[in-house]
């Protein structure tokens, strides 16, 4: 068996997700410092300030979304309602403790 650190991939798409990082992060400095430089001189640093944090905040919630999304095992909704999403909920502990796909042709 091959180790995970071993396959190429893995490393071709870390280094790809690191430059595509920078390059965002390069980005949203120059667009930041154009839209506050618009502003009132007494608001440009606390936009400074929010834009530099929500930014990378934004990024990190999208990756998670992508993620979670990637890992869907079925459809959430399909087209004519066929197929669908079964979440079994625990008023207790007031969490999902299950999730089923369910097709309406049973």
């Amino acid at each position: 068996m091959i180790a995970p650190t071993a396959d190429s991939s893995i490393w071709i798409g870390l280094v790809t997700l690191i430059v595509l990082e920078v390059v965002l992060g390069i980005n949203n400095l120059v667009f930041i410092a154009m839209l506050a430089d618009k502003l009132p001189s007494h608001q440009r640093n606390r936009a400074r300030i929010v834009g530099l944090s929500l930014a990378p905040a934004m990024r990190v919630v999208l990756l998670f979304s992508i993620f979670w999304i990637v890992r869907l095992t079925c459809a959430v909704m399909s087209d004519l309602g066929r197929d669908r999403m079964n979440l079994a909920y625990d008023e207790e502990t007031r969490a999902i403790t299950e999730i089923s796909c369910v097709s309406a042709d049973h």
